[in-house]
């Protein structure tokens, strides 16, 4: 009888410790799939219908995504995140809650002459381990009002 536990034991961790660990697919939004390409098992590059890129990484533990979107900035008081686009060379990490998906997002204004970009990274709390990131081309508003809808979609799919 202790044998047959033992191998039953044996046979349980045997399994779970060979069992392939989850890829990043698992982890997108099942209506952005089939626009997205693993690089690696943690990272994927997703194409969105209007051009659009988005790159997504998966970390090992919750809180190395979010200090990745933290990125060394204060994170703003609850219920601020912008509305209007962020000023220039300035990142605003805030609390989002987008339909019933909540998490943690960055929003960046970066000019560097000659280029200048609005850039987004995020985290849900439904997929902790799962950053997106994304950027736009230009800083305009037309870039921003894209940026910021692009955002709204995927945050809300998480």
């Amino acid at each position: 009888m202790t044998v047959g536990i033992g191998g039953v034991v044996f046979l349980v961790a045997y399994f779970m410790l060979t069992r392939p660990a989850a890829t990043i697919m698992g982890h997108l939004p099942n209506d952005l799939r089939a626009s997205c390409d693993a690089t690696t098992d943690k990272t994927a590059t997703c194409h969105l219908i209007d051009g659009t890129v988005v790159f997504y990484r998966l970390f090992d533990t919750a809180p190395e995504a979010e200090a990745d979107v933290v990125n060394g900035h204060e994170v703003a008081p609850e219920n601020s995140c912008l509305t209007s686009a962020p000023s220039v060379n300035t990142s605003v990490v805030c609390q989002y809650a987008v339909g019933p998906e909540k998490g943690l997002v960055t929003f960046g204004y970066t000019a560097k002459d000659p280029q200048s970009l609005y850039s987004s990274r995020w985290v849900s709390d439904a997929e902790p381990l799962l950053r997106g990131e994304m950027s736009t081309e230009h800083a305009n508003p037309v870039d921003w009002t894209t940026l910021k809808n692009n955002w709204t979609r995927l945050a809300s799919a998480s």
